[in-house]
């Protein structure tokens, strides 16, 4: 299975496309470099929707995590159309292609066709005329980054077919039933729709049928197509099967089938009433013993603990309504002792080891992408069997603001991307005097360099490589603030030799 993006940073919108003197677009596919933001046109928000031009080079980048560009074109019944979503060297999108009908119904999709993690759409066949819209995002709208954009018309290009292929599935589906269909092609989807009501359990199994190489990949997403369960291999062999899921909204659920790998194959589909579980009392425990630290804990406001050895470490929970990217910062303040960080997610009950440095006491993640609602769990885990104090801090992201230069607050953490060489981005915050400050900056691709300025003007600290040559990172650590006013930070590339997006993180350290 493809891993689960985590790590999403704010995508540079600048790093596309080579320009030449005549058309900025009209460059080959394959050649990317740093540039200027991109022409009148290019998608660069996701918000507007842009007509594609046959054989005309489009630039895009993909700014924030859960981010989708909207793209339409006309084509007439019987065409072959081939779509190239290709990412510059060194970029970080993983990027995903969708294609709908003039019905809106999806298609065809595909990750990575293109080679790599690149996509491609190749000569499929639209069944009818009309407008096509065609999405464009990153793999589980967890990557970004920048991206060129091709779309070819042509003549179907005949292939042969030996045997005939069931027609895809989807349609309505209850619980009890069981329903056939086949996935016929690299990156088909098929949805079905249950209809449900508050209370109900359903368990859910996709068999691949004798025979064929068909590996099944099955989603369920809620009313408002939030997905809540998904999964791969839980059934025999390489089927999927999902259990005892809980409905616990009215309106209709969607079933999402698809294969793993372009596996090809027919299946079955069969919903049973499921079983809510069944409360199990908690073993005693004999005699006193230590006991795990659980707590809830808000966005925004940071937490100060100690982590006691031979408990199974802290336990922290965390409420969301929606998907949002969140920026967590984890800390050892006694001594550089080593934490790591562990997130379960909700409803699967998913785990993931989030970030483990050995090298230093700081975990610091600048985005991560909670994809569904529900309740997280955030555990606090250390090396050594040692009492460890620690600062632990949860913001989320704001991918809309910030983005190049403004004040600042202790706190908060903001975005920005470097698009072209000896840009310098001026962030000021109010201090007063005895302050210890620490400011991180942690970029994709640039070779982060950080400033301090005091109020007259006269530089007090600077970074490049945090750790020496170990990372590209810049760090600067419990910096002693001489008067009261306003600072300025100025975050910038190291020798304006590199480019891209990054994440700046201001704190007050030690109470002031």
């Amino acid at each position: 299975m493809r891993r689960t993006g985590v790590i999403a940073l704010i995508a540079l919108g600048g790093l596309l496309l080579t320009a030449c003197e005549s058309s900025p677009l009209s460059v080959a596919s394959t050649t990317f470099a740093p540039t200027a933001p991109p022409p009148p046109g290019t998608p660069v928000s996701g918000a507007e929707t842009i007509i594609l031009t046959p054989e005309a080079p489009m630039a895009g980048a993909i700014q924030a995590p859960g981010e989708e560009h909207r793209y339409t074109f006309h084509a007439e019944a019987g065409q072959a159309v081939t779509i190239v979503m290709q990412a510059p060297p060194g970029g970080l999108l993983d990027s995903y292609l969708e294609l709908r009908g003039p019905d809106g119904a999806t298609l065809v999709v595909n990750d990575d066709g293109g080679g790599g993690v690149d996509s491609r759409i190749n000569n499929f066949i639209l069944p009818v005329s009309g407008e096509y819209t065609l999405l464009a995002y990153g793999f589980n709208h967890a990557s970004f980054g920048s991206y060129g954009l091709r779309l070819s018309l042509g003549t179907p290009v005949p292939t042969p077919t030996p045997t005939p292929t069931q027609r895809p599935g989807g349609g309505p589906i209850s619980i009890g039933e069981t329903r056939s269909g086949a996935i016929n092609t690299s990156g088909q989807v098929d949805l079905w729709q249950l209809s449900a009501r508050p209370g109900q359990y359903v368990t859910i199994n996709l068999r691949a049928v004798s025979g064929t190489a068909l590996d099944p990949y099955l989603e369920v997403l809620d009313p408002d197509g939030i997905v809540v369960r998904a999964d791969d291999d839980s059934g025999d062999r390489l089927d999927a099967r999902i259990t005892d899921l809980p409905l616990t909204r009215s309106g209709t659920y969607t079933l999402r089938v698809t294969s793993v790998g372009g596996s090809v194959g027919a299946y079955e589909l069969a919903l049973q009433a499921g079983r809510p579980p069944t409360p199990t009392p908690p073993s005693p425990t004999p005699g006193p013993s230590p006991t795990p630290f659980v707590r809830v804990l808000t966005l925004g406001e940071p937490v100060e603990a100690q982590l006691r050895p031979h408990v199974g470490g802290d336990t922290y929970r965390l409420y969301v309504e929606e998907p949002m990217a969140v920026e967590i910062l984890l800390e050892a303040l006694n001594e550089q002792l080593n934490l790591y960080l562990e997130m379960t997610e909700p409803v699967s009950g998913s785990q993931m080891l989030v970030d483990y440095n050995a090298a230093s006491s700081v975990v610091y993640l600048p985005s991560i992408f909670l994809r569904m609602r529900g309740e997280y769990a955030f555990r606090v885990l250390g090396v050594e069997s040692r009492f460890i104090d620690y600062r632990l801090l949860i913001n989320r992201v704001d991918f809309t603001t910030g983005a190049g230069g403004g004040p600042l607050a202790y706190g908060q953490g903001v975005s920005g991307a470097l698009i072209f060489p000896g840009q310098e981005d001026v962030w000021t915050f109010e201090g007063r005097a005895g302050d210890r400050v620490t400011i991180m900056m942690k970029g994709a691709g640039v070779d982060s360099y950080l400033q301090l300025f005091d109020p007259t003007g006269a530089q007090i600290a600077s970074n490049d490589d945090l750790r020496g040559a170990s990372t590209l990172d810049a760090r600067l650590e419990r910096v002693r603030l001489p008067v009261d006013g306003t600072y300025r930070i100025v975050a910038s590339s190291y020798r304006s030799q590199t480019f891209g997006p990054y994440r700046l993180l201001l704190f007050r350290v030690d109470g002031g």
